[in-house]
């Protein structure tokens, strides 16, 4: 079955006829339509279903038609239009062709720590002590749910951050600043193990191995970008570690160990937070950590093609090479924080289902080439030193 949106309307015919040409496609918001404007002799729109017309489609066939023209054309350019409509018809009709089918919201039930510590394994360590860090703050330890379909995942419900602890700063996508501006975001991201407020923040989020699990599920393959836990003894991250880590296709969520929290607990600074910003960005970095990696990188880039990713990971990683030190050139860094973030969200705003993401990025990766090649022509100009120097904002994708 080939889920038929505006997008997959326009490749899947672009090449129907060499005499003509699709300009675009577009849906309707309200129906199950798409009209496709066709360049030729006589341009000329197509229309794929409608609920008011005789040629209603219904999910088990497709059928096109030509709309009549305005004003009297030659009858032979008038039949070489209505042949296009026939050839679009066979060809969607022999691909299984079918509108979008309304789905359900997954399954999720509530587990206990002790229940969510079992099913983690390997993760929990990781989390555990970021666990009783959030109770000891906030007075009530975080909340988790395992999603049942289509496979078990553990989930982590987000604590709610108080006002006085909250900082200006992001940490997850904003749906109302990111993918949930396209049509297929919110019920994909449910597939997922996302979920999101009426304000659009994120406030559910997968463990890493239930969203791997539920991405290899969802998409038949596995995510492009893999979320790893990331034990460390202080609160910085090095710039250096997480690139190369990106550039292999993982992002590394980085959770400090035990004596880090309670080295924060014993000094007061949850506490002290309030009233410095420097201070209250940190605590509140720190209250939201499993998710902010995962939101930002793993969730936006799940999609893109894994040659891609590996292409781009081996550019990086051979320019990163030139240069030593622990630290990395802020170009290199900017293409994945920045660049290829704002690429994907522009992509998903543009999708009426998610395989729509597959097409788009085939169709406009010439333009995130570009910003990567803009991207490693910064990091030579800096040469060896360029991980110590200041660079511009540099290009968006």
């Amino acid at each position: 079955m080939v889920v038929l949106t505006a997008h997959r309307a326009r490749v899947v015919l672009a090449d129907l006829d060499p005499c003509f040409a699709i300009e675009r496609a577009q849906a309707d918001a309200s129906l199950p339509r798409i009209d496709v404007h066709v360049l030729g002799p006589l341009p000329f729109v197509a229309r794929i279903g409608s609920a008011n017309q005789s040629f209603v489609v219904n999910h088990a066939s497709i059928k096109v038609a030509l709309i009549p023209f305005k004003q009297p054309v030659e009858r032979s350019l008038e039949l070489a239009a209505e042949q296009w409509c026939q050839r679009a018809t066979a060809k969607l009709t022999a691909i299984g062709a079918q509108w979008p089918q309304p789905q359900r919201e997954p399954a999720r039930h509530p587990l206990t720590t002790a229940e969510a510590a079992q099913l983690l394994g390997d993760d929990w360590p990781a989390l555990q002590a970021w666990c009783e860090f959030v109770g000891a703050v906030l007075s009530q330890p975080p909340r988790w749910l395992v999603q049942t379909d289509p496979v078990q995942a553990v989930l982590l419900a987000m604590p709610q951050i108080p006002a006085h602890l909250q900082s200006s700063y992001e940490f997850f996508l904003r749906l109302s600043n990111g993918i949930g501006d396209g049509t297929a975001a919110p019920l994909w991201l449910s597939q997922l193990g996302f979920a999101a407020d009426a304000a659009g923040t994120l406030t559910t989020v997968p463990t890493p191995s239930g969203f791997c699990a539920l991405v290899q599920a969802a998409c038949g393959r596995p995510a492009a970008v893999m979320p790893r836990l990331q034990r460390m003894s202080w609160f910085l991250a090095w710039e250096r570690p997480w690139l190369l880590a990106m550039c292999q296709g993982r992002a590394l969520i980085n959770m400090p160990t035990p004596h880090f929290y309670r080295a924060v607990r014993t000094l007061r600074l949850p506490q002290m937070a309030p009233h410095h910003a420097g201070l209250r960005r940190s605590v509140h970095a720190l209250l939201v950590m499993p998710g902010h990696d995962l939101t930002l990188h793993c969730l936006l880039q799940h999609r893109i093609a894994q040659a891609d990713i590996a292409d781009f990971g081996h550019q990086i990683a051979a320019a990163l090479a030139t240069v030593p030190g622990p630290l990395a050139p802020k170009p290199l860094c900017a293409f994945y924080e920045d660049d290829l973030s704002t690429h994907c969200q522009d992509l998903w705003r543009q999708c009426a289902v998610a395989d729509d993401f597959d097409l788009l990025w085939v169709e406009q990766r010439p333009r995130i080439v570009s910003v990567l090649q803009h991207r490693l022509a910064e990091a030579r100009q800096l040469g060896r030193l360029g991980a110590w120097l200041p660079t511009s904002a540099g290009p968006q994708a």
